[in-house]
């Protein structure tokens, strides 16, 4: 199976959205680009792979869930 241009947007709420998203901002890579707005977090990805698209999303809930808890 050849590799694939896989894109895709996640959208969460947050009490401090700034603090949060400052906060995983560091472990994004250059695929990835997060903007906070009315308590929202949103970040898209643009990734070759759904290897690598399934391994960076899985990375980014669990740095999103670990911020959230502690912010």
């Amino acid at each position: 199976m050849s590799d694939c241009k896989c894109s895709g947007k996640i959208v969460t709420s947050h009490k401090r959205c700034h603090i949060v998203m400052e906060a995983i901002r560091p472990d994004n890579t250059l695929n990835m680009r997060t903007t906070c707005k009315n308590g929202e977090i949103t970040t898209e990805f643009e990734i070759d792979g759904i290897g690598t698209l399934i391994a960076t999303v899985d990375d980014y809930l669990l740095n999103l869930k670990i911020a959230d808890e502690i912010g």
